[in-house]
């Protein structure tokens, strides 16, 4: 599963804050991320205004620190069955 969060960087002693794609695994704990800010995007209108809205949630969400994300093992199994979403 993924997430849009916010993430702070820091640049030369400069705070940047971005957008960023998070990939859990089924404990919900961060697995891993998009090395750079994501921009929206949709093929429609409607896809595209729903891709706003989801990053819009992730500024309700505590700001992750880019540099200091613990990250956690995929927790599937190649033997899994498993839905994708």
């Amino acid at each position: 599963m993924w997430k849009y969060r916010v993430m702070k960087r820091v640049f030369d002693c400069e705070e940047f804050y971005g957008i960023y794609e998070v990939f859990y695994n089924k404990k919900g704990e961060i697995k891993s991320h998009s090395t750079e800010p994501v921009e929206p995007h949709g093929n429609t209108l409607e896809e595209l205004k729903q891709d706003i809205e989801w990053m819009l949630e992730a500024t309700k969400k505590e700001v992750l620190d880019y540099d200091h994300i613990v990250f956690y093992e995929d927790d599937l199994y190649e033997d899994e069955d498993v839905d994708v979403l």
